[in-house]
């Protein structure tokens, strides 16, 4: 069993709007979060780690998405590595399906010189398989 904890919760309440930071949010079986200006399909939910978002921060070389990169669930002490798609983390009684990664852009200049990118090692998107309630400080449990 692996384990993480929520850090952050975030939701966007228009496309390309300003993230709204939150306690607490409500996920919606089949649609996802509750309120989110992104609903449906297989990019519901998107999930990050914290060590990318900090290795972020520290990068000279900035990658193309790193300014519009928002993701709704941070989770910290977690190992992002060891996801795959089809895995499903639990958070308080809600499940969550990996169902894809953040691709790469050839335009991004980290991508164009071959230089490791974080970032789309460590953004999964998920469906949600069962809803529930989750919160900051929620533990995030892959079996």
């Amino acid at each position: 069993m692996i384990s993480g904890e929520i850090v952050r919760l975030a939701k966007q309440n228009v496309v390309r709007g300003p993230s709204e930071y939150v306690t607490e949010m409500n996920l919606i079986e089949n649609v996802g979060i509750e309120g989110n200006a992104f609903q449906g399909g297989d990019k519901q939910v998107c999930i990050f780690s914290t060590e990318a978002r900090v290795w972020m921060a520290e990068q000279t070389v900035r990658g193309l998405c790193f300014k519009q990169f928002t993701e709704n669930i941070l989770i910290g002490a977690m190992q992002p590595d060891i996801l795959k798609i089809g895995d499903v983390l639990f958070i308080n009684g809600a499940h969550l399906m990996i169902s894809g990664k953040k691709r790469c852009f050839d335009e991004c200049e980290l991508y164009s010189n071959n230089i490791p990118c974080l970032l789309s090692a460590n953004a999964f998107f998920a469906t949600v398989k069962k809803g529930g309630v989750i919160k900051v400080r929620d533990k995030v449990v892959l079996i």
